[in-house]
């Protein structure tokens, strides 16, 4: 009997507790009513930003492939040289032979392109016939009237020294240069060595202080350089023995053109 009350008092309580959680909960959430759904939280999706696919361009392309083709061709010619089996020199050949032919197309592509467009070299610069002669005329244009144009701008320098033998020689263009078209000009000695063939050009030693300034050093040479009077510029116009004609071509080249005009 006292086991049956004992039960009963325990069913008591899990009602008791049951109906105590359903009023805390469910029963006091009015604003929902009797009957609803519980809906799932949503889940916002974070937005995973996709990275871009690295686009090689045709020049990377070949640029990788052209060094993969350098290091075979070390390799192979490492390969050859320290173990020159007969597999590894065919090797290597193979390679060259491979190279040599790709420089083939190119270069045959090359002359294509000249022949096939306006632009090219070969289309403004004729290389044979009279086209050449017609181009070299225009380039040495030189006339005595420019060059005594270029005096009243320029300035020619040679430099000598006593273990040069062809300074004496170039001394003799120095003063025709000046004395037909009315140039100054200037001898100057690297050491203190004075030539006797200087007739009426004037003499002054170098010492360091000129050649440093135009940049020339003492080859044992002589040492021709144009000198702008009015800008202090300066140019050599060449080391070594420079007959005549050449110094008058340099001399209007300079003058009348600039740098890349032809």
């Amino acid at each position: 009997m006292r086991k049956r009350q004992s039960n009963r008092w325990c069913s008591y309580a899990i009602i008791l507790s049951l109906a105590t959680a359903a009023n805390a909960g469910i029963f006091n959430d009015a604003s929902r009513g009797w009957f609803f759904y519980e809906s799932k939280p949503v889940i916002e999706s974070i937005p995973v930003e996709s990275k871009p696919v690295p686009q090689i361009t045709p020049g990377e392309k070949a640029t990788q492939e052209l060094e993969l083709l350098q290091k075979q061709l070390k390799e192979a010619s490492a390969l050859a040289l320290l173990y020159p089996t007969p597999e590894n020199v065919w090797n290597y050949q193979q390679l060259k032979t491979k190279i040599y032919d790709m420089s083939g197309i190119l270069t045959d592509q090359q002359v294509r392109n000249d022949w096939s467009r306006p632009d090219s070299y070969s289309a403004n610069n004729p290389t044979g016939g009279e086209g050449l002669e017609i181009s070299r005329k225009e380039q040495n244009a030189c006339s005595a009237e420019l060059i005594r144009q270029s005096g009243f701008t320029y300035g020619l320098y040679l430099f000598t020294s006593a273990n040069c033998k062809y300074c004496d020689a170039q001394i003799n263009v120095l003063k025709k240069v000046s004395s037909t078209y009315g140039v100054s000009a200037m001898v100057v000695g690297f050491d203190a060595y004075r030539s006797a063939n200087l007739g009426d050009l004037p003499f002054g030693e170098d010492k360091g202080i000129m050649s440093r300034k135009f940049n020339i050093v003492n080859e044992g040479k002589p040492v021709t350089v144009m000198f702008n009077i009015k800008t202090g510029q300066s140019q050599v116009l060449g080391y070594g023995y420079i007959p005549l004609d050449q110094v008058n071509n340099r001399i209007c080249r300079l003058y009348t053109k600039q740098l890349g005009e032809f």
